[in-house]
C-alpha cells in the first residue's frame, strides 16, 4: 500500500487503498479503524481522524 502513496495525499486515501488491498485478498472487514498518519501525527497511538495530508 506505501507503493501507492504520492506527494499531496490525504489519510483518508491511503487508509482507503488500504481497505481495498485487504478486501480484495479475503478479508471481511478491517478488525479496527486504520492509524493513517505522517509527520508528528504518526506517534499518535489512537489517530483516527485520517483527514490530513500525509
Amino acid at each position: 500500500v506505501m507503493s501507492l502513496t504520492v506527494p499531496g495525499m490525504y489519510e483518508y486515501q491511503l487508509e482507503s487503498h488500504f481497505e481495498h488491498y485487504c478486501r480484495m485478498n479475503g478479508g471481511q472487514r478491517l478488525a479496527f479503524v486504520p492509524v493513517v498518519a505522517g509527520g508528528e501525527r504518526a506517534c499518535h497511538i489512537h489517530y483516527t481522524t485520517n483527514e490530513l495530508k500525509l
